[in-house]
């Protein structure tokens, strides 16, 4: 009764570890979607209007065209009141007026149609709650929609209840607050800044989405880290426990670097490096010190701007994911605690269970978008379970080494008793 409970119970922190851990993903990869290229906001009254914007693209390909970046403005308008087309129906929604991709600023899933086009000033999107509010349906593309006395007609119903209303707006000379650039490749923030400068448009402030996301992946791999830190201490643990036995360990070393190797490999390793954390000069010590207080300064001074409605997904999406992830690691680390595996069964049991698991929960989000699940998730959990049967394998053949020696030390006494009572002189001679 008492391993029931126990296997029980190390089922449920098994399942608790794999839907925190699978959560945290699902959210560090939609907030992934915002965090393409860099974001620049300016104060009220600053900006670039959409006139500038088409100068600078011009410009940048009559350059070559390598650095034209993907841009999009956008400026928000809460609580707009829209009616439909025929006036009958109104309701209250946020609306975002955009010049450029609707899904670099606002990425949705869509139940019918899309985003309107750049340049389509008479398109629009709505999202689930604003269709039932004014039409009591979501298939309505193609119905019209009255905001600020001018007709939008519906190219797209997004997945949302929280009423939103996405327009295209002109090519005006008014500047907008907001705009997103996203290159190609590189460094986002550095390209981000020679294309204002480059442009002489006055930089409002700046955030590097891409660094931000780097570092809320990586505050979803908590868990990773964990049981990849747990494994290899374990095998240097046991490495240090036979550095008295010198063949012993030379025994050991292969199959352990081996593992370790292995266990790097499941963990997602080769890692790359941002270029930007790479000094130019090794010796420049105050490299990483000056590369930190100037991205804490650019996140203080964007903070300082009223928060828009992309700030607020984002937030909403990393404050989850980091509650996640810290609830994923507790927990793995109390499941890894109590999942010793002694035998071959209870390996292979426990390796497909958490791999049913872990297909099982992901099946879960796949109405809200999916989740990929990476090599660590897979492979890490099996990993250590594949590790606790290893070492307990060798523990028990160093208990029996240990045993066997002992055994011939005390079938070696009554001989060496015998042989040196037979040749010690007496005392009198």
């Amino acid at each position: 009764m008492k391993r029931q409970t126990s296997s029980a119970a190390l089922f449920l922190l098994a399942t608790l570890t794999l839907i925190s851990w699978l959560g945290a993903s699902f959210l560090a990869q939609r907030a992934g979607e915002l965090s393409h290229g860099a974001v620049i906001r300016w104060e009220a009254g600053g900006g670039i209007s959409p006139v500038q914007l088409l100068r600078a693209e011009r410009y940048a390909r009559e350059d070559g065209g390598a650095a034209v970046p993907t841009a999009a403005l956008w400026r928000e308008h809460r609580e707009g009141y829209v009616e439909d087309g025929a006036g009958r129906r109104s309701t209250s929604a946020a609306v975002l007026e955009l010049f450029g991709d609707g899904g670099e600023v606002w990425p949705a899933a869509f139940r019918y149609g899309n985003y309107p086009a750049r340049g389509d000033e008479t398109g629009c999107a709505v999202d689930e709650a604003t269709a039932d509010a004014l039409w009591g349906s979501a298939r309505v593309v193609g119905q019209a929609v009255l905001w600020k006395g001018k007709t939008y007609y519906v190219r797209g119903v997004m997945k949302g209840s929280g009423g939103l209303l996405l327009v295209q707006g002109g090519e005006d000379a008014e500047p907008w607050p907001n705009l997103l650039l996203r290159f190609q490749d590189g460094d986002a923030g550095t390209q981000a800044e020679h294309f204002l400068s480059q442009n002489q448009i006055p930089g409002g402030q700046m955030l590097d989405l891409s660094l931000l996301h780097q570092g809320l992946t990586a505050l979803a791999a908590l868990p990773c880290a964990a049981l990849t830190l747990g494994i290899l201490l374990r095998l240097f643990q046991r490495g240090r426990a036979l550095t008295a036995a010198p063949l012993l360990l030379v025994c050991y070393l292969p199959p352990a670097l081996l593992g370790a190797g292995a266990v790097l490999w499941c963990a997602g390793a080769p890692w790359s490096v941002p270029e930007r954390f790479i000094p130019t000069r090794w010796s420049d010590f105050e490299f990483w010190v000056r590369l930190f207080s100037g991205g804490m300064e650019k996140l203080r001074g964007y903070l300082t701007l009223a928060a828009v409605q992309r700030d607020l997904r984002y937030g909403a999406l990393a404050a989850g994911c980091a509650l996640l992830s810290l609830t994923a690691l507790a927990l793995a680390v109390l499941a890894a605690e109590r999942a010793g595996v002694r035998t071959e069964r209870v390996l292979a049991v426990r390796a497909c269970a958490v791999w049913a698991l872990t297909f099982g929960i992901a099946l879960v989000f796949a109405p809200f978008g999916g989740v990929k699940v990476e090599r660590p998730l897979w492979l890490l959990p099996a990993a250590w379970l594949l590790s606790d049967w290893c070492l307990e394998r060798h523990r028990r053949f160093l208990d029996r080494r240990r045993e066997e020696e002992r055994g011939d030390e005390i079938a070696m006494e009554p001989s060496a008793r015998a042989g040196g009572g037979g040749g010690r002189p007496s005392a009198g001679v």
